[in-house]
């Protein structure tokens, strides 16, 4: 789906366990995995979005990220960073939660690439 047909009801819903009933629709393997791994994992965690927007993936492709502003602050201890692993490989659980940490949001670093 593009971004502007996405509405509330194409989002697939996942317990806090982490499985969805929905998982026979077409979803993302990759995206489901991410998911299911950081609500087994982060039961504070409410929603998880995984997205492909041009900003997320030009942030991916640096090596970290960089507070240029004062309102990056915010957000840049709140961040943690996974080594993507290619477009067939799932990162295991163990290595996900691990670098997701405490922190609010992943990115799938590409720099190794």
């Amino acid at each position: 789906m593009f971004f502007d047909e996405i509405t509330a009801s194409s989002l697939v819903k996942i317990d806090p366990g982490g499985n969805s009933g929905e998982i026979a629709l077409n979803v993302n393997a990759a995206g489901f995995i991410i998911a299911r791994a950081i609500h087994g994992a982060r039961h504070d965690a409410s929603a998880c979005f995984h997205t492909h927007t041009a900003n997320g993936v030009a942030v991916a492709t640096t090596v970290r990220a960089s507070p240029i502003s004062q309102h990056s602050l915010f957000v840049l201890n709140s961040v943690g960073y996974h080594d993507y692993e290619g477009p067939r490989s799932t990162p295991t659980r163990s290595r996900l939660v691990a670098d997701l940490g405490d922190n609010r949001c992943l990115i799938l670093a590409t720099t190794a690439f």
